[in-house]
């Protein structure tokens, strides 16, 4: 078994599709990168003319700090809306796909002999799920440790809560003022289990299609569903974004309840765990 989950994580890494979907990630965080470095070279710019006209420095506020600039909680930015957006169609391109391959070529019937049923599924699951989890952790930490070479590391000031997007009934406002890395810690977690969750959909999907584009897009589409189910709610007393999933996957703003989130992660684990090892184990592919 340790020998079969080395070689599905090698590669689940090493294929073609996963280096694809993660530079196309990357390739959105460097832009990303450089538009805040922009921006914030013009503000400290405008502040030095403020300082030249006032004949005296003028101190910055703490509204633009690491914490509220990187793309996980600035929401403002083509970047962030295209990351999200896309978000379960990169995590799924990256090793989605595997199981339909194999199955169609005939693989996993050479593996299934030596290995097992059990365990050929078992680290097939466990390899889509990584590889789904990294392609998107992997640009979030790196532009969240860019945004530490660009902006000052003020811890978040309650003051300036109108900067940050974070209030008191936004999920973990609390954390967020008094542990800000174990805040971002906590959204690179719920990034990356939502990815290899996104990324196993489409292998628990290849048990009842037999399209490799419907295969890797299922859980796009599945995301879309659950929005406009979520926009179509009586929201007279609860917020709609709470729900989203293109919402509570990112930091700050968002009005709801954790509670909401586990419950999404337990939903998406059981279904798609319980029909890989179910079904997978029960299918005759010999």
């Amino acid at each position: 078994m340790s020998e079969l989950l080395r070689g599905e994580l090698r590669k689940s890494v090493a294929n073609t599709f996963f280096k694809v979907a993660l530079a196309f990630g990357l390739l959105l965080i460097v832009t990303h990168i450089i538009y805040m470095a922009g921006a914030w070279s013009d503000a400290l710019a405008q502040n030095q003319m403020l300082a030249d006209y006032e004949g005296h420095a003028v101190p910055m506020n703490h509204g633009a700090t690491v914490y509220n600039r990187w793309i996980s909680l600035e929401g403002y930015t083509l970047q962030n809306a295209l990351f999200y957006f896309l978000f379960p169609l990169l995590a799924a391109s990256s090793y989605g796909w595997s199981y339909f391959m194999e199955l169609k070529s005939g693989y996993v019937k050479n593996v299934v002999v030596r290995a097992g049923k059990r365990n050929y599924f078992l680290a097939k699951y466990l390899a889509t799920f990584a590889a789904g989890g990294l392609v998107v952790l992997i640009p979030l930490a790196v532009d969240f440790l860019a945004m530490f070479m660009i902006f000052p590391a003020y811890p978040p000031n309650s003051l300036y809560s109108i900067y940050y997007s974070v209030f008191g009934t936004t999920v973990f406002a609390d954390l967020f003022y008094t542990a800000p890395l174990i805040y971002v810690l906590i959204y690179m977690i719920l990034n990356f289990l939502f990815g290899g969750l996104a990324a196993v959909m489409s292998f628990a999907i290849a048990f009842f299609v037999r399209n490799r584009f419907a295969v890797v897009l299922f859980p796009f589409f599945l995301f879309l569903v659950i929005e406009y189910i979520s926009r179509s709610i009586d929201t007279s007393n609860i917020e709609e974004e709470i729900f989203s999933p293109w919402l509570f996957l990112q930091a700050g703003g968002r009005q709801g309840n954790f509670w909401i989130d586990v419950g999404y992660l337990l939903a998406f684990f059981v279904a798609t765990f319980a029909i890989c090892m179910g079904r997978g184990i029960k299918d005759e592919v010999l």
